[in-house]
């Protein structure tokens, strides 16, 4: 996984890959609770 802004990039680490992945399962299942405990384990 990339995150690409006007040609800059970054490596994330395992857990933030896994959480970003559960995040978006949460938002397909609208599960809006687990949504916002995942956005809390990636700081926002």
């Amino acid at each position: 996984m990339a995150f690409i802004d006007f040609g800059m990039m970054d490596q994330l680490d395992e857990l933030t890959k896994e959480t970003i992945a559960s995040a978006v399962v949460q938002l397909i299942n609208h599960d809006y609770k687990a949504l916002a405990e995942d956005f809390v384990k990636l700081g926002f």
